[in-house]
């Protein structure tokens, strides 16, 4: 007999900056850039500005309308929930991580034209992440035990 499982995910600084890290380490290979060979490469470091507050709003302080809240783990699969209330039915991909205090989780939505959503959990560690830590530890099991069909993948 299987329970369900809700994990509400929490607004975390933490994990926004997890998320914003890639563009914040392009803006300084820009600026380099453009301190080296000329101010047109400026116009990169706004684009990656950009996209560092947009990952930060998405993925740290689950700001805008498509930011998952809540992931609630049925007998079936995985249903994502976004800020703006619609719930999504998905699987998750091979190309998922996890590992002991964070799981990067690409989920794609099943029967639907939306592209994959990255997901970031951070088990909380002193109110570091975004999820408890036996939640954290609980998804961790299902993903890596959990029932075995056509749309689960086994990840590494």
């Amino acid at each position: 007999m299987f329970s369900r499982t809700d994990i509400p995910i929490t607004p975390s600084h933490w994990v926004g900056a997890i998320a914003s890290l890639p563009w914040l380490c392009l803006g300084v290979f820009t600026l380099i850039l453009a301190l080296s060979f000329g101010s047109a490469f400026l116009l990169l470091l706004a684009a990656s500005v950009g996209g560092a507050v947009y990952q930060w709003n998405l993925n740290g302080r689950l700001g805008l309308a498509k930011s998952i809240t809540r992931l609630i783990v049925t007998e079936s699969g995985i249903v994502a929930e976004r800020r703006d209330g619609q719930q999504l039915t998905v699987t998750v991909e091979p190309e998922s991580r996890l590992y002991f205090r964070l799981m990067i989780l690409k989920l794609r939505p099943t029967n639907s034209n939306y592209n994959p959503i990255t997901v970031l959990l951070w088990s909380m560690t002193s109110g570091a992440g975004n999820i408890s830590t036996d939640l954290h530890r609980r998804l961790r099991v299902w993903l890596n035990l959990g029932p075995q069909s056509s749309d689960h993948h086994q990840i590494e």
